[in-house]
């Protein structure tokens, strides 16, 4: 779980302006999102504000001793069991077939070509995982393959649904050359010793042993995301109780940090900000301008108390934030993230520690 990326200001953003549209999580890995958001920077350099780091704290609140409300991390038995179900139906067994033809339920490999009536070509691909019934390709497609064999080719002439999503294609007939490279039969697992020992490449080779895995990292999860929660409430409150300066500079360069991002974001998806939120231009500059001034107060706060705590930052900081957000090394994470939100990063994660060390901490009711 990258949890660091949520104290980023687009981060913040996604919180308040997905808020009842969707998840809190985002879909996109952050390698993926971070290349597309530098890529997208760099072409917006020449126009972007710059922040003249005038802002400043001029009274930090008292920031020990806050009380705040833990929720309740416990991992139960039933938990637990419903997370091996959810394994277990995703990591079905699966046999490669030789001597049959494709059947429903099957999962394919194959290669395509798809040419237009007049005989141009539109598209062509190598599908590696399609499970024959899934509904995952127009109709027809997945129906027209039933009964083909390993290495044969077939002509399946289909027409596209009027309202897909390739307006260009929408309601137009097309010609698919299909190659069948392989078959895999898929049955519905087993827990037991032997799928637990398949799923874990050999980690853990007993279903106790693997249970308490998924137990433990359950219940490391849930201490993670309220840990988290308890920070967002104290800086929550430490910043109702202190009184800043914040420039016009920052708040602009802040703003359009936050305004590019959600603008990357919905054009990967071929929309709009507003049609990916499904608020109104006015709704989202509010949004924006709130998330623009949260994250410029918490981060002053992080590097006041930081100052205050003399947090330092050593090489052993990088591994361990790699470590903790599944990159293999440092250096790989380094390639994807600029210094400078790396170390934010590892500074927010100290000073949350100091703060949950020396919070009076109550059980959420």
């Amino acid at each position: 779980m990258k949890k660091w990326m949520r104290f980023c200001a687009c981060g913040l953003a996604a919180v308040l302006l997905l808020s009842g549209c969707g998840s809190k999580k985002e879909e996109t890995t952050a390698a993926a999102s971070a290349e597309t958001t530098a890529a997208a920077t760099a072409e917006a350099d020449a126009e972007a504000p710059v922040a003249d780091g005038l802002s400043k704290i001029v009274t930090l609140a008292d920031y020990k001793g806050l009380q705040v409300e833990k929720a309740d991390t416990t991992v139960t038995d039933d938990e637990v069991q419903e997370q091996l179900n959810d394994i277990v139906k995703n990591n079905p067994e699966k046999t490669e077939i030789t001597d049959r033809p494709i059947q429903e339920g099957d999962v394919v490999n194959f290669d395509y070509v798809g040419k237009r009536e007049d005989g141009t070509e539109f598209d062509s691909n190598n599908v590696d995982d399609l499970v024959i019934g899934s509904g995952s390709f127009i109709d027809g497609f997945e129906d027209g393959m039933i009964g083909a064999e390993i290495g044969s080719t077939i002509t399946l002439n289909l027409t596209f649904p009027e309202d897909y999503f390739e307006t260009s294609l929408a309601g137009q007939p097309a010609v698919f050359d299909v190659t069948i490279n392989g078959i895999t039969e898929q049955k519905d697992a087993v827990l037991d010793d032997a799928f637990v020992t398949r799923v874990s490449d050999g980690e853990y080779t007993t279903v106790d042993a693997y249970r308490q895995y998924i137990q433990d990292t359950m219940l490391e999860n849930k201490e993670q995301v309220a840990a988290e929660d308890m920070f967002y409430d104290m800086l929550g409150t430490i910043s109702e109780n202190s009184t800043f300066e914040l420039s016009d500079a920052d708040m602009e360069a802040q703003k359009y940090e936050i305004n590019s991002y959600y603008q990357m974001m919905a054009s990967m998806y071929g929309a709009t900000v507003e049609q990916m939120t499904g608020k109104t231009t006015e709704e989202i500059d509010a949004i924006v301008t709130e998330s623009a001034e949260q994250t410029l107060k918490w981060n002053l706060i992080v590097k006041e108390i930081s100052e205050k705590e003399n947090v330092e930052l050593v090489d052993a900081d990088y591994e361990t934030l790699a470590q903790n957000n599944g990159y293999e090394s440092a250096e790989q994470m380094k390639s994807l993230f600029s210094e400078d939100n790396l170390k934010e990063a590892i500074q927010m994660e100290k000073v949350q520690q100091i703060l949950i060390d020396n919070a009076n901490i109550q059980p959420k009711q």
